[in-house]
């Protein structure tokens, strides 16, 4: 049962708890799934990888791991956690940018995307309760 307050309008801690509700359940499955291929890598490393291959290219899956990582403790410091997730999402397109010379392709950044609407969501939760909230 939602609350109403005086000015007709939702309680703002159900929203808040509804962004928290929603950012979470749309990360947990981020999390698995890139934390899957992290130690599929270890477990089975592919050794048909192209010759010359530049160890630049690299720090790429590296900083999207970070981003995921910092979804993570986003659950429980979410203006730190989405800071850090943005700010490493940023920098990973940044350095394809560098790397490639053009910017990241779309077909590549539409699977990354919930990354960053959950950076997002944890972040505008992190402003809103204007602390960084242990839970």
């Amino acid at each position: 049962m939602e609350r109403i307050s005086d000015s007709g309008s939702t309680d703002p801690s159900i929203t808040i708890r509804r962004m928290r509700l929603t950012a979470r359940i749309i990360s947990v499955p981020i999390i698995l799934f890139i934390l899957l291929f992290f130690i599929a890598n270890f477990i089975g490393p592919d050794y048909n990888t192209v010759e010359d291959y530049p160890p630049i290219e690299n720090l790429l899956p590296v900083l999207v791991i970070l981003s995921v990582i910092s979804l993570g403790f986003a659950w429980r410091w979410e203006l730190i956690g989405s800071l850090l997730c943005l700010i490493l999402f940023a920098s990973n397109l940044l350095l394809f940018w560098l790397i490639r010379g053009y910017f990241f392709p779309l077909q590549t950044f539409l699977p990354l995307s919930p990354i960053v609407l959950c950076g997002i969501l944890f972040l505008l939760i992190g402003i809103k309760t204007g602390k960084t909230r242990k839970t």
